[in-house]
């Protein structure tokens, strides 16, 4: 496969709204623009029948069970991204998990924000000044019953 035979798929791939890629302008003029080669079908082919990819990292929710496995993550608020974050089961393999900026609210419910698997400590930013949104907070997720962790309230 040549350069320009996996030109036009680049060119699509990276236009960042239909309107702005050269491929629309002239599909839009009805000419036929994409033409896909055989080349490309055979690459596309092998791609997909040996999508093997090798990480360079194990991924932490393949790490033995015997480990224990310590995540910290700034979410930059919990609101937005509390779903993600339990979606994510590198996320959820984890016994330890440390959000910073989870930026809450100290009269929000914990129920918005738990799981059944983890038990859950806040350090909710306390002080504003002005009309500030609040840019700090700590969540702490654990498993463990028996996990001894620090006061944060007392930090």
């Amino acid at each position: 496969m040549t350069k320009l035979e996996g030109l036009h798929t680049l060119n699509f791939n990276q236009a960042v709204s239909r309107k702005d890629s050269e491929v629309s302008k002239t599909m839009n003029d009805e000419e036929k623009f994409i033409v896909v080669s055989d080349k490309v079908k055979e690459e596309m082919s092998r791609l997909r029948r040996m999508r093997s990819l090798q990480l360079c990292y194990q991924p932490i929710n393949r790490l033995p069970h015997e480990q224990m496995k310590v995540i910290f993550h700034n979410v930059w608020s919990l609101h937005s991204h509390f779903d993600n974050l339990v979606a994510d089961p590198n996320f959820m393999s984890a016994e330890v998990i440390a959000v910073a900026e989870s930026k809450l609210y100290p009269n929000e419910l914990d129920e918005k924000y738990t799981t059944d698997s983890y038990s859950m400590i806040r350090c909710d930013q306390l002080h504003l000044t002005g009309n500030q949104c609040l840019p700090h907070g700590i969540v702490i997720y654990y498993k463990d019953e028996n996990l001894t962790l620090i006061d944060l309230t007392r930090i």
